[in-house]
């Protein structure tokens, strides 16, 4: 989900030391040990959370059948897909580090491998791409992406900084479709429900935010709300 799922996967290893804690999930890893853990976590896994979960999982997997049917990129802006690979390249990196549930395993794995096969298929069907719509410039939203990354990180350790990168770059990931959208005027279903899917799946993933802050007025995740 994609940001509760990256603010789950957040480090937070100097306060965990600190504490003589060995965090055992990822919200442990976001927040180190506290008293205010346990509540935390209840007020995360609810049920904005996981309607933003499914339809972000669904979006993905209507992307996949669209170009699986119609055989073709039509519709679809490859340079969205590309985005979204770096994201989940650079925002899961914790799999490799830390010993999480198998819900956000599940989660991670699958949009690292889905957001692949899509690169795959845009190349073996790239006669039917359209490159001529597919015009957003990408150095105007990965360099200063990065560069906010580097000012708000809240530590400079690898994990953190590329963590963080990737809750800014996600708030633009959909920018080169919804600009590939504007530009077609052949309108698939498949692709409407695609982009209606991600839409929704970020507006759900605000209400949880907006929900735990009312619960917890203490909770903070400045990235994840700059990033959107």
């Amino acid at each position: 989900p994609v940001a509760i799922l990256a603010q789950d996967s957040q480090v937070d290893s100097t306060r965990a030391a600190a504490m003589g804690d060995n965090p055992q999930d990822s919200m442990d890893k976001l927040h180190g040990a506290g008293p205010n853990l346990a509540a935390l976590t209840s007020y995360s896994w609810n049920v904005f959370r996981y309607l933003g979960d499914y339809l972000h999982l669904g979006g993905v997997v209507v992307l996949l059948l669209t170009m699986a049917k119609n055989q073709s990129c039509a519709g679809l802006s490859m340079r969205s897909q590309i985005l979204y690979f770096i994201i989940f390249v650079t925002r899961y990196l914790d799999l490799f580090d830390h010993t999480q549930t198998a819900y956000l395993v599940f989660f991670k794995l699958t949009y690292i491998i889905t957001s692949g096969i899509a690169l795959m298929a845009f190349y073996s069907m790239q006669g039917t791409y359209e490159r001529h719509k597919d015009t957003c410039n990408l150095v105007i939203i990965l360099v200063p992406c990065f560069t906010a990354a580097l000012l708000l990180t809240n530590e400079y350790s690898t994990l953190e900084v590329l963590w963080t990168y990737s809750e800014f770059l996600e708030g633009f990931a959909m920018v080169p479709q919804y600009i590939f959208c504007y530009r077609d005027t052949n309108k698939d279903v498949g692709v409407t429900s695609f982009v209606v899917a991600l839409g929704g799946y970020r507006v759900f993933y605000a209400m949880n935010w907006i929900y735990k802050k009312i619960n917890m007025p203490q909770y903070m995740d400045i990235q994840s709300w700059i990033g959107g």
